[in-house]
């Protein structure tokens, strides 16, 4: 889920509007955090969650996940551009409670899918 979404929603498709030029302002709300809300419920699950960061990766990395109360999260370095967004290899760092991070070095993306689900069930049967 994105952490924004657009204020109003239109009933039918937005027209080109010259006396707009070429753009065009979106008024943007935040989204409620689902991850935050479900992680701190007394019969919580176990959970994960995704930062991705294009500066100080470990370090919002690691405040996103004790503010969230996370046992786990997924740092990926999206400024890099060899890795992420526009590219079919990603890597990443985990990070646990004791802010140990265990890096996933770059490789294939659905390789790294597997990685990840095999770490993270591991970490879910030692809770």
């Amino acid at each position: 889920m994105a952490d924004y979404r657009p204020e109003v929603v239109a009933p039918h498709k937005l027209k080109k509007d010259p006396s707009n030029g070429d753009g065009l302002l979106l008024q943007m709300v935040r989204n409620p955090d689902i991850l935050a809300t479900i992680a701190t419920r007394p019969d919580r699950p176990f959970s994960v969650g995704f930062a991705a960061e294009t500066e100080h990766l470990l370090d919002y990395a690691a405040r996103k996940l004790k503010d969230k109360n996370l046992d786990l999260i997924v740092a990926n370095d999206v400024a890099n551009p060899s890795i992420g967004f526009n590219s079919e290899e990603n890597a990443c760092s985990v990070i646990d409670r004791a802010l140990h991070a265990t890096l996933f070095a770059q490789t294939s993306k659905a390789k790294i899918a597997r990685q990840l689900v095999t770490f993270i069930a591991d970490r879910m049967n030692q809770v």
